[in-house]
């Protein structure tokens, strides 16, 4: 028998839901500085640095994260007209450092300055 859904249970999610953009404000802020002292300034690389470090962020938090959230959170428009699934990072990445993730990230992009 499943528990009736109480005022406590509310008040938790809505803790969980701040802590979860807490960090992400965080590390997204990290993500400029670091994109920053790099002279980082073409869209698409600090996009993608951008929308990685938020699916780090969340595997580092083992949470998951729609396609739709993460547009949602990049401000980009009509975010809820795309097709919507769930985001994640390879695995791989679970065990690195931000820095060391963005790197990887750049090395996409090779004329990223």
């Amino acid at each position: 028998m499943t528990k009736p859904w109480t005022r406590q249970d509310t008040q938790i999610w809505i803790s969980q839901l701040e802590n979860r953009i807490e960090d992400i404000r965080f590390y997204v802020d990290h993500t400029l500085y670091w994109c920053d002292e790099r002279y980082i300034i073409k869209e698409q690389p600090l996009t993608a640095c951008i929308m990685v470090t938020i699916l780090w962020v969340c595997m580092m938090r083992k949470e998951t994260i729609s396609r739709r959230e993460v547009m949602e959170l990049l401000g980009i428009s009509n975010w809820d007209e795309v097709d919507d699934f769930e985001y994640m990072l390879d695995e791989r990445f679970s065990d690195m450092d931000l820095d060391d993730v963005l790197e990887e990230v750049l090395e996409k992009f090779s004329d990223y300055e």
